[in-house]
């Protein structure tokens, strides 16, 4: 085995090469789309980084096409290779046995191992070993720009993968002893089913086929205890991987609550919000001031849309959309809250669903839908 590897080593670098590349490309992917969705448009230079951006994440999913398509051609060709020079070489060493040899061996051993055998190898190398290296390689490349994402969302990524790693380590060891089992009763029954074959008019003559069915029964019974501890142990692979997912989910959205937003917002800026917007006294009427733990028990629908709007206004966001802005407030709030809406449309863009008119009146373009399709365009806008 080790001339044959020695023997296709450039083959085999080559592959390499397109599993880092195509597992590169692919952490790159969604890496360039959360840039081109990060876009500042208040930049001057927005057209011509956004085409940028765009010709990338193009560029990107181009060349990680052809290097999916390469990388499986190649590993087909090199896997070829290396399983016709190891059938060669297995069947050049048989036939240098001497008799004593073939006479340790019956035939359905021998048949064994020049097929079954070296179809295991190759789906060792076509399966589990090619899944095996483009897992680990993608894995170690996402912790890397998970990293560079945020850190403790990162720390908690690795030790779900970290768990799930062990516990698959742990299923898998018995998964292996569980096949290892059928494998050895399957050869056991191999060899047999050629006794009793090769051996029929014995058996008949004296009378053995009673004895003959019980061994081969047993074997059968065995292999089936082996598969039923298989199937057991591989039923719990799924809900146990389930469970960690969904308690990494449940951490990752935890660190993200306790984050109440961005740190540089004071509370003079949010006074000074509230008050645009009409919502000072009621920020005032809190216990606590602004420290107060909301409920939504303890306030309407109204006032709970007023403080979503608030935050909404104080993040500073390239791009707004407000569904129904002003439903389920008062003439009077709903004015300011189209003033303020009016002054952001200076410096961001504003994408507003509404059912009154007067909410949308001074936007730049509006479309009118009727029974889900395109009914009015105002101002020339273009789909």
């Amino acid at each position: 085995m080790k001339f044959i590897l020695k023997k296709n080593s450039k083959m085999l670098l080559l592959v390499a090469f397109f599993l880092i590349l195509t597992n590169i490309l692919s952490v790159t992917h969604p890496f360039v789309l959360k840039q081109i969705l990060d876009i500042d448009f208040n930049d001057s230079n927005i057209v011509i980084i956004l085409r940028n951006l765009v010709i990338l994440y193009i560029t990107v999913h181009i060349f990680l096409i052809i290097s999916k398509d390469l990388r499986n051609t190649v590993i087909n060709k090199a896997m070829s290779k290396i399983m016709k020079d190891l059938r060669e070489k297995l069947f050049c060493h048989v036939l240098k046995w001497n008799m004593g040899t073939y006479q340790k061996y019956n035939s359905s051993e021998i048949y064994t191992r020049l097929t079954e055998d070296i179809d295991n190898v190759s789906a060792l190398f076509l399966g589990t070993l090619q899944v095996l290296v483009n897992d680990v390689l993608y894995i170690a490349l996402m912790v890397v720009f998970m990293f560079f994402a945020d850190v403790n969302l990162a720390i908690i990524g690795c030790i779900a993968m970290i768990i799930t790693a062990v516990i698959s380590y742990m299923f898998t060891h018995q998964t292996a002893k569980a096949n290892r089992g059928i494998l050895n009763k399957r050869d056991k029954e191999n060899r047999q089913y050629s006794e009793m074959y090769n051996k029929n008019k014995l058996t008949y003559l004296f009378g053995l086929q009673k004895n003959t069915e019980r061994k081969i029964n047993k074997t059968l019974d065995e292999e089936l205890e082996y598969r039923r501890r298989f199937i057991f142990v591989e039923s719990f692979i799924y809900p146990l991987s389930v469970t960690i997912q969904a308690l990494s989910i449940y951490f990752i959205l935890q660190y993200v609550f306790n984050i109440i937003g961005d740190e540089n917002i004071t509370d003079e800026q949010i006074q000074t919000v509230a008050k645009e917007i009409g919502f000072e006294s009621t920020l005032n009427k809190f216990k606590d001031g602004l420290d107060e733990k909301i409920s939504k028990y303890k306030l309407s629908y109204g006032q709970l849309q007023m403080i979503a709007f608030l935050r909404a206004i104080l993040h500073k966001a390239n791009i707004y959309i407000f569904d129904e802005p002003t439903s389920n407030i008062d003439l009077k709030t709903e004015d300011r809250i189209q003033k303020l809406i009016d002054r952001i449309t200076k410096e961001s863009t504003v994408i507003i669903i509404a059912h009154r008119k007067s909410t949308i009146e001074n936007s730049d373009k509006i479309i009118y839908l009727k029974d889900g399709k395109v009914d009015m365009i105002k101002n020339k806008f273009i789909i």
